[in-house]
């Protein structure tokens, strides 16, 4: 499936190749690739048959109205056979150059990055790279399995920034040990190392993983679905803040995902981004004083950014019934394409 994500006036669209699990010495506490991608870890996929999905997933994409590029996920790619590594990236530059795409990025583990495995990208049209760093607390890494270190994301993001490549950051919510502190911490670092993007998930307990293990024998406990919205809203906060896009807030839904019995807990929600966000919305209007407001008018006109509106209204409109729970005051929303996405302003008038 193709994803995407807007930047500037065209969409981000990524053709997403989900490659073998070969490139991960051992399975995290909390991962199920199977379930994740609907492919076996132990199924090396063809150059033909993944060239033939880039051809797919490019029938529907006009590259004409989008940036578009190739996306290898699903394993540590760095990791991945040195000769399958290469075929790869030879696949992906034959379709870059051939349609003029923007280029081709990865994900990989912090371990597997050092200065020989980043001259081998060398002359591969490569636009970003992506860390699973998931946390930059030692415990819950050593607790959940990760097999690196906090130190080896510093080296890690280090080398990169010696590169032109993109640096995106894969972070999880609600691992073993984890807390709101913790996360919010690890989102705090995280900034000051200033990644290109950042993407947020939270953990679920998958059928046929060590977490399952651990949550059948008390040992673990998700995060509840609304402890994940309001944590992570508060993890948002500050990555907007820092103008830092979130391109991506929860795992996409899939028909292995939505098989019974695949999620055994946690908080699962296919519309998991837009409750965060309405989250997000609700927590800056409650924290507005009554100074915001100038005159005695039962009505606010609050600017926002088209896109924003579903979020910033809430299921239901609860959003902006809270506000006027709570000031007595009714919103009027005014959508503007120039005001800022994920922010807000108080129109004085109209």
């Amino acid at each position: 499936m193709s994803g995407e994500y807007m930047s500037d006036n065209k969409k981000e669209k990524k053709v997403s190749i989900f490659v073998p699990h070969l490139g991960c010495p051992h399975d995290c506490a909390y991962c199920n690739q199977e379930k994740i991608t609907g492919l076996k870890k132990s199924v090396v996929r063809s150059i033909a048959e993944i060239e033939q999905e880039i051809k797919k997933q490019l029938e529907s994409i006009d590259c004409n109205q989008n940036h578009v590029g190739i996306a290898f996920f699903g394993g540590s790619f760095t990791g991945l056979p040195h000769d399958y590594q290469i075929q790869l990236l030879e696949l992906g530059t034959k379709y870059v150059n051939h349609y003029s795409l923007q280029g081709i990025r990865f994900s990989t583990r912090p371990d597997y990055i050092n200065a020989d495995v980043l001259k081998n990208l060398q002359g591969y049209p490569i636009e970003a790279i992506e860390l699973g760093v998931q946390s930059l607390d030692s415990q819950v890494l050593q607790c959940s399995n990760r097999g690196h270190s906090v130190q080896d994301v510093y080296q890690a993001v280090s080398l990169i920034r010696e590169t032109p490549y993109l640096l995106g950051i894969q972070l999880m919510v609600g691992l073993p040990f984890d807390s709101l502190e913790i996360s919010i911490k690890t989102a705090q670092e995280v900034i000051r190392l200033a990644p290109d993007f950042v993407r947020i998930y939270p953990t679920l307990v998958l059928q046929g993983t060590e977490l399952e293990q651990l949550y059948q024998k008390g040992l673990y406990t998700p995060w509840s679905l609304q402890d994940t919205i309001e944590n992570t809203a508060k993890m948002v906060r500050l990555f907007y803040q820092s103008n830092i896009p979130i391109i991506r807030l929860g795992l996409q839904a899939s028909e292995e995902l939505q098989e019974t019995g695949a999620v055994i807990a946690g908080p699962y929600h296919p519309n998991i981004r837009q409750l965060i966000e309405s989250q997000y919305f609700l927590d800056l209007l409650l924290e507005l004083s009554t100074d915001s407001f100038s005159g005695n008018d039962d009505l606010i006109y609050i600017s926002i950014h088209p896109s924003d509106e579903t979020a910033f209204r809430g299921q239901g409109n609860q959003n902006l019934q809270s506000f006027m729970d709570k000031f007595r005051k009714k919103i009027i929303l005014v959508k503007d394409s120039t005001q800022r996405k994920k922010t807000f302003s108080i129109i004085e008038s109209l």
